[in-house]
């Protein structure tokens, strides 16, 4: 049997406009996955349906996390910073994720 439902054209409107906040820009995404791989040169990328996560040689790793809305760095041997909304700009983020970051390439911390 077949359901209908009828909706206004502010319950449409609504609706559409909710749909459309709720998605990530994952062009913003893309973007911060390659400013940290180019600050830590040596990274490796786990991605699956829930998160995005970039780890370095030294044990920290940066976390996209799609499902809690978040993106969590978790450094090594240091106090972790307060996780960012992954809804975040680039300038944001890369403000964020600079001022936290000591991680040198070369020596390795």
């Amino acid at each position: 049997m077949k359901k209908i439902i009828r909706l206004t054209e502010n319950d449409l409107f609504r609706i559409v406009k909710r749909v459309i906040n709720e998605q990530l820009n994952y062009n913003e995404i893309d973007k911060m996955v390659k400013y940290v791989s180019s600050k830590w040169k040596d990274t490796e990328i786990e991605q699956n349906s829930a998160f995005i996560e970039i780890l370095n040689d030294n044990g920290s790793s940066i976390k996209f996390d799609i499902q809690k809305g978040v993106i969590i760095y978790d450094k090594n041997f240091a106090i972790d910073p307060k996780p960012i909304n992954l809804k975040s700009d680039f300038a944001t983020f890369k403000t964020w994720f600079d001022k936290n970051n000591n991680y040198n390439p070369i020596s390795g911390f």
